[in-house]
């Protein structure tokens, strides 16, 4: 069963993060990104190594550092929260799409990844189906779940 995988390898290290509960740590450090706001000495030019003007929109037609660099700080929290939403939105989307799975085909996952102390051939032998509906199982379910990750990447914000 590990070319199923080999051909799913987003997808396997997607819903590894989802199983083993990176993917929820990963998603409440980028909420305190997200939530965390920028001291005031962020903004000060004064000890800036980087002078690339900003963009000026005074009348003089000096750069204005300050105005570049809250430019710069506005766009990486913008980025923070963009990647924050995807990453929920990935969760949301491998959640909605386990829940339509029955526990043998879930823990046929886990085994298959590697997370579970029981082969795949002991899961198999336990389950309801032999190994080629399990791998034919496996690869529909990795369908599945390749489909609702490329649709949670794909989508323009």
């Amino acid at each position: 069963m590990q070319e199923e995988l080999t051909n799913h390898v987003d997808v396997a290290d997607h819903l590894e993060n989802y199983l083993t509960g990176e993917l929820e740590k990963s998603i409440e450090r980028l909420k305190r990104l997200v939530e965390m706001e920028f001291p005031e000495d962020y903004y000060c030019t004064v000890n800036a190594v980087n002078l690339t003007p900003g963009r000026s929109s005074n009348k003089s037609g000096h750069a204005d550092y300050t105005a570049s660099r809250a430019i710069h700080l506005a766009d990486i929290r913008l980025t923070r929260k963009r990647i924050y939403r995807k990453h929920v939105e990935l969760k949301e989307g491998i959640e909605g799409q386990l829940e339509k799975y029955d526990q043998e085909v879930i823990e046929l996952l886990k085994a298959d990844l590697g997370l579970t102390k029981a082969t795949k051939t002991e899961i198999v032998n336990a389950a309801s189906f032999g190994y080629s509906k399990a791998r034919r199982i496996l690869n529909r379910v990795l369908n599945e779940l390749s489909t609702v990750i490329r649709r949670t990447f794909d989508e323009c914000d």
